[in-house]
Formats: structure tokens, sequence, C-alpha cells
């Protein structure tokens, strides 16, 4: 399954709320008891898990999430890397354990600049639609 076919079937499940849906990041929340199938879907798209809720996420799990809001216990990151391209998935479960937000990212591993500059890339694509 490729990156596209793998965002297809994510969009067959009920969201609670869809916040952003662009090619290379997409944010929703999902009621917790559908988890199971999506967890189904990540790991047949990144395997198992590279950071599960039971562990303290690693500095290498730390400075994979950290672009897009940080990894800390309690919560869930898959990585892929496929040459140079990489795929991120986040998942924050709330605080009231009913619902948890999921963030899908994607980018180029060389070269992805400072931490300002890919604020700056997002922001262009989001208003320019680039």
């Amino acid at each position: 399954m490729n990156y596209n076919e793998f965002l297809e079937r994510i969009k067959e499940l009920d969201f609670e709320e869809l916040r952003e849906d662009q090619p290379e990041y997409m944010e929703f929340v999902i009621a917790t008891n559908h988890l199971n199938r999506l967890s189904s879907i990540l790991e047949s798209y990144y395997g198992a898990a590279y950071a599960s809720p039971e562990e303290q996420p690693s500095k290498q799990a730390q400075k994979y999430a950290d672009p897009n809001g940080g990894i800390r216990k309690g919560q869930t990151l898959y990585y892929l890397k496929s040459g140079e391209v990489f795929h991120c998935a986040l998942l924050w479960p709330w605080g009231d354990r009913k619902s948890t937000t999921i963030k899908f990212f994607q980018g180029e591993k060389k070269g992805t600049g400072t931490r300002t500059e890919r604020v700056w890339q997002r922001i262009t694509r989001l208003l320019f639609n680039r």
C-alpha cells in the first residue's frame, strides 16, 4: 500500500472532527472506541509502533515528533522512512480517554531546514496552496 492509498483508508473512518486534510499533513480526532480499526490500518502501513504509550519515548522518537507537537509517555508514534521521504503518525489520547487526536505528516529527510523554515513553508502552502 502506498501513502495515498493509506490516507484513503484512513478517510473511511468516522472522525469526530477533521482539523486539517492536506497531502503533507492530516489531523483529526477519533473516538477511542474506533482505535482498533485505526491501529490495524496503521500497522499495515507503518509496521509496529516506533514509540508505544507504555514507554518513555527515546530521544530519536522525540526528534521525529518535535516538528509536529512532540511526544511523551502515554502517546504513540509510528515512523516509516522510504528513501529521502519519511512518514509519521502521532496518537495523542485525551485526558478523558474518550477521544484521541491523530496527526499524520510526511516530509523529506534531507534538507528539511530549521523548525522556523518548516513553519514558514507550511504557512506558505496553506495560504497559497503550494
